[in-house]
This record gives structure tokens, sequence and C-alpha cells, in this order.
């Protein structure tokens, strides 16, 4: 069995010029390791010969960078003022700015989300990626890669994992173009 390609792609949505590089290669006889944030989007492949699919967007949304700041900065709070508004229902006043602060709170916690949270996230992003791809196909990958292809910015970090890891692969990130799996001679 030759060594096969694995193909990074790591948007939710991956553009048709990527889809349209994994089909190619398949069509060369190829054999596929696709790892991907969503496998819904690859469903028209998904049933094609050779073709690999691994899923890590549910790992991602269960990674403590992203659940736990979640959970400190809005689930908690909101479980407390939901407390505090059943406790003083019945009492109008106070009840009545409860619900203003839940509102404030509410309109605080999108801000820093989208502010705070998702600017610094951004940045590590990619490195939580890698570290979930390597955790969910590290261990199943073949002794021996012929092509690492980074479909797209969020999958370079990994890539270049793969690549120190498998020297003698080809190594890419250029996806518009048709890859070639077959290292130059000479």
């Amino acid at each position: 069995m030759a060594a096969p390609v694995v193909y990074l792609s790591f948007v939710i949505e991956p553009r048709e010029a990527v889809k349209l590089a994994v089909a190619q290669l398949l069509d060369d006889g190829h054999d596929v390791i696709l790892v991907t944030m969503r496998a819904e989007a690859w469903a028209d492949l998904a049933a094609r010969p050779g073709l690999r699919v691994f899923d890590i967007g549910a790992a991602e949304y269960r990674h403590p960078a992203r659940a736990g700041l979640l959970s400190i900065v809005d689930r908690r709070p909101r479980r407390v003022l939901r407390g505090l508004a059943a406790a003083t229902a019945r009492r109008r006043g106070v009840s009545a700015a409860v619900g203003g602060f839940e509102r404030g709170y509410g309109k605080l916690t999108g801000a820093f989300d989208r502010y705070v949270y998702l600017r610094g996230y951004r940045l590590f992003r990619p490195y939580v990626l890698a570290r979930l791809a390597d955790r969910a196909v590290g261990r199943l990958l073949p002794p021996e890669v012929r092509l690492i292809v980074a479909a797209d910015s969020l999958a370079v970090n990994y890539g270049h994992w793969l690549a120190r890891r498998y020297p003698a692969a080809v190594a890419s990130a250029d996806y518009h173009r048709r890859p070639d799996p077959a290292p130059a001679a000479g």
C-alpha cells in the first residue's frame, strides 16, 4: 500500500477548490486522510473509496479554552441571576432591578465575548486545533506519509507539526492548485 496523503481543512465550510483538490487526489488513486472541522461539509466525497475523514469540530467546543471561559463568564453568573430573579419575583421593585441587571449583564457578556475573548482566541485557535487534531489522528497515522496539505490558515500549524514528524513527506499550504504527491526526482 502506498503512503497516504494527509489533507487538513479546519474551516467550517471548505471552498470548492479544496474539495476539488481532494476529489482529484482520490481520482488519481491516492489514499487520503482528511482532518476537518465538519465531516458533513464533505458528505459528497465521504463514500469515495480511499478517503478517511476525521472530524475534530466537536472537540473544539469541549476544549477548556472555549467551554471553561464560557462557563465562568456566561453560564454561572446567569444561573445566579436567574436564582435572584426567581427569589425576588413577588417584589416588584427588586424584581425590576434584577431584570435590568440581568439585561445589562447580557450586553456586557456579549461585548466581552466580541471584543476580548474572540480576539484573544483567534490568536491561539490554530494551536488549539493542532493539538486537538493530533489527539484525534496522531496515533492513527501510518509510519509514512506522502503529502501533507494545509488547506487553510488554521491548518498550517498542524501541517508544520506533521512536516517535522514526516521529513520525507512533501508539505504544502498551496491548495488552489493540484498538488503533486510524488517528490521530484533528482
